[in-house]
């Protein structure tokens, strides 16, 4: 029974550790990263001439630089342009503070800094809140539309300054004003829970979705003067960037007015996040780890940010996931905290609240990026139907319900993996992003991406060589395969502007548009949308059988307490 429980336990803390260690761009592990040196504040010197003329925002005037991206169209890019202040000293763990204005032509013409992670992405600093536009540079009769994304990476990883996520291509082919930002991550932006002793101060989360709810309005601010209207406003967004948007859709009172409609790829719906009070646990680990008590701030403050991020990674912060289950699935994440979110997604989903037209959509493979990296981070080269049950336990409290799962997904001898992948992506992806489409406003449009690219997007994990994995879309979705040295076959650069067309056109319309392929909304006959190659062989799908999305749907998508129930 012991070994049991060994083994029970080392599958539980390798699934965080997997999703600890994900990275939504280049995948490099923890290990694999070099050390950079974090600055405070970014030095704006040395950078690249502007080639376009300046315009003025409301916090100074600014120039950028004119790009020629593949499709041999001219755009303006705006890069780099601050909207708040440091986060570094005193405002770590505080609400981003607007940036002051400034004198003379600001250079937009290099990417900011990234928010501090534990990648190769350089350079790196507090001071990394940033905004990206670029914009088609012909003069228009009416204001464009505006596309607005948001990077996913597990809250811990990503940054607007990632090749994979340039918006020129996306600006130039659909004649729209795209927009990326970076927010904080890690512990830096969510870290919550704790309060100090001497002040009162409260440490409360999400300061990374306040760096979003920031760079929103920097949007409705500012984006005139870019050729952007801002009453056509979309966000687009994977992965945690796409769980952020369901945040801003439908649980954040202070993004309401924001944007109007929104884009969700691969959101894993099936996550609950976590309350205040449910934050402590970790929080309080994470301060002991740091050296300093967990009722003092100002120690916490002062130590440097490589130091927090060494803390934030240590594998005994993944131990409380064995006691609070899928809640802590994602170690550094949103939490609940009554004000800046309201309530679970899911949840006001459910009661029917989210009225904002969308599309939704998920890849077909999902789950086996994360469970092979989580294999890779303990060393097994397989999981076996021992680790299979016992993670359902875990998952499951209801013997009734766990055994419906086993008839759905019995599993096999030898290595489970693949059983384990189809849960995952059945359960977190597929099956919630449908009840989402049911439960939302007429103006919903479901996909499912099923292409099997001619290149492996992620080289770290060949088993994403012969199927689709988490975030496969995404070079199609920005047309930036030479982001990773390589180039799309003829039809996929197809499928490529083919999903550039129903995306702009949804932002521009609201209604996701093609001469090629027609896509109805949601509904009984249409459910989703199949992405493949060749393009005129694309269809719409009427059921999805294979997800058993009945069966999760009795389950339901807010499994908040663990098997254990007992902290």
């Amino acid at each position: 029974m012991r070994k049991l429980y060994l083994s029970f336990l080392v599958l539980l803390v390798s699934v965080s550790i997997s999703c600890v260690s994900y990275q939504a761009s280049s995948e490099p592990s923890v290990e694999d990263a070099p050390t950079i040196l974090i600055s405070e504040d970014y030095k704006r010197v040395n950078l690249p001439d502007c080639t376009t003329s300046a315009i003025q925002t409301g916090q100074g005037s600014l120039c950028g630089e004119i790009v020629s991206p593949s499709s041999g169209k001219k755009v303006n890019a705006y890069l780099g342009i601050p909207f708040a202040e440091s986060t570094a000293g005193d405002n770590r763990w505080r609400a981003p503070v607007p940036v002051k204005s400034w004198n003379g032509d600001l250079k937009a013409t290099q990417f900011g800094p990234s928010c501090p992670q534990s990648s190769p992405l350089a350079p790196q600093s507090e001071d990394c809140l940033t905004v990206n536009v670029w914009t088609p540079p012909e003069a228009s009769q009416e204001p464009r539309a505006v596309m607005v994304f948001i990077y996913g990476g597990a809250f811990v990883y990503g940054s607007s300054a990632d090749a994979l996520y340039n918006g020129a291509y996306t600006a130039a082919h659909g004649d729209v004003v795209v927009v990326s930002f970076n927010y904080r991550l890690g512990a830096l932006g969510f870290l919550a829970g704790l309060k100090d002793k001497a002040t009162g101060e409260e440490i409360n989360g999400n300061y990374g979705f306040l760096d979003q709810v920031l760079a929103l309005k920097w949007v409705q601010e500012n984006i005139s003067a870019f050729g952007g209207d801002p009453s056509k406003v979309t966000v687009y967004s994977e992965s945690a960037g796409a769980m952020s948007t369901g945040l801003h859709l439908v649980s954040s009172p202070a993004s309401e007015g924001l944007f109007r409609a929104a884009i969700m790829e691969s959101n894993p719906l099936g996550i609950p996040y976590r309350t205040l009070k449910e934050s402590n646990a970790i929080s309080k680990r994470f301060a002991h780890d740091l050296g300093c008590a967990e009722d003092d701030v100002a120690c916490m403050r002062s130590k440097l940010p490589e130091v927090v991020l060494d803390t934030q990674v240590q594998k005994n912060l993944a131990w409380p996931l064995v006691f609070h289950g899928i809640t802590d699935l994602l170690i550094w994440a949103p939490v609940i905290d009554g004000e800046v979110i309201t309530e679970q997604p899911i949840t006001a989903i459910s009661q029917r609240k989210l009225n904002t037209p969308i599309v939704i959509g998920t890849n077909k493979n999902e789950g086996i990026l994360f469970i092979e990296i989580s294999k890779a981070a303990v060393g097994k080269k397989s999981f076996s139907a021992l680790d299979y049950r016992l993670m359902l336990d875990f998952m499951i409290r209801d013997h009734a319900l766990r055994k419906k799962i086993y008839e759905k997904y019995p599993n096999v001898d030898g290595d489970n993996t693949k059983v384990i992948s189809k849960v995952i992506t059945d359960y977190l992806f597929i099956c919630p992003s449908q009840y989402t489409a049911k439960h939302s406003s007429p103006s919903t449009w479901s996909y499912a991406f099923e292409h099997v690219s001619s290149f492996n997007n992620w080289p770290k994990t060949p088993a994403c060589a012969s199927v689709v994995c988490h975030g496969d879309e995404l070079p199609y979705i920005f047309h930036t395969t030479s982001a990773r040295g390589y180039e799309f076959t003829s039809e996929e650069a197809k499928l490529s502007d083919l999903m550039i067309d129903y995306w702009t056109s949804f932002a521009k319309d609201l209604n996701p548009e093609s001469d090629i392929v027609k896509w109805p909304p949601f509904g009984k006959d249409s459910l989703n949308l199949v992405f493949l190659t060749p393009v005129d062989q694309m269809k719409t799908e009427s059921e999805i059988v294979e997800a058993n999305c009945p069966l999760w749907d009795e389950i339901g998508y807010d499994l908040h307490d663990s098997f254990w129930g007992i902290f």
